[in-house]
C-alpha cells in the first residue's frame, strides 16, 4: 500500500468515527445554547421572553409571552457515562405553571421551579441542615430556579410572607 491510500485509510476510519459519534448520541447542548435550542424546537417567537436558571446537572428556561400570559418550558438534564452536553428532558405548557408553582424532580439531577408567578412569590427560603439561604424573585414576573437534588427543605413565601404551595412532580432522572 502506498503512503496516500493509507492516508485515505485513516481519514475515512477518523470520519467513520466521528458519525458514529454523533450519530450515538453523545452530544447534546451547551448550556450557552440551551434557551436557542429549546426556542428553536417549540418554534418560540424572538418576541417572547424567557427566564433560565442552569447549574451543572440541570437547565430549564420558561418561554412567556406578556400580553398574552401564554408559556411554553423546556428542561434539560446531563446523562450518566460519556455523555456532553445537556439533552432535552420534559416540556411543554402546564395549568399548574400558569396558576401556581410546579416542581419537577429529576433525581440525581436535582429539580426545577416553574411558575408564571401569579402567586407573586417573592421569595424562596432553602432550608437544611448546612446551609440555609434565600433566593430573591421579582413577584412582577415569571420565574424558573433550578436547585440541586438534595437541597433540603423548600418553602416559597409572597411579598407578606405567606408560604405558597406547590405542586411536585417527580420525573425518572
Amino acid at each position: 500500500m502506498n503512503k496516500i491510500t493509507k492516508i485515505i485509510i485513516i481519514f475515512v476510519a477518523l470520519l467513520f468515527l466521528v458519525l458514529l459519534l454523533i450519530k450515538s448520541d453523545v452530544f447534546g447542548i451547551s448550556g450557552t445554547n440551551i434557551e436557542a435550542d429549546a426556542r428553536a424546537n417549540h418554534k418560540i417567537s424572538e418576541s417572547w421572553n424567557a427566564a433560565t436558571s442552569i447549574n451543572e446537572e440541570l437547565a430549564a428556561v420558561l418561554f412567556y409571552d406578556e400580553a398574552s400570559a401564554s408559556h411554553v418550558f423546556s428542561i434539560y438534564t446531563k446523562r450518566d457515562g460519556l455523555h456532553f452536553g445537556y439533552f432535552f428532558k420534559y416540556g411543554g405548557t402546564s395549568d399548574v405553571v400558569s396558576e401556581g408553582v410546579q416542581e419537577l424532580m429529576f433525581g440525581d439531577n436535582g429539580s426545577t421551579l416553574i411558575s408564571m408567578n401569579e402567586n407573586q412569590v417573592s421569595r424562596i427560603d432553602i432550608i437544611n441542615n448546612i446551609n440555609n439561604f434565600c433566593i430573591e424573585i421579582d413577584p412582577q414576573k415569571p420565574f424558573v430556579v433550578v436547585l440541586p437534588a438534595d437541597c433540603g427543605l423548600i418553602k416559597l413565601c409572597d411579598l407578606n410572607g405567606n408560604e405558597i404551595q406547590k405542586s411536585v412532580i417527580r420525573e425518572n432522572a
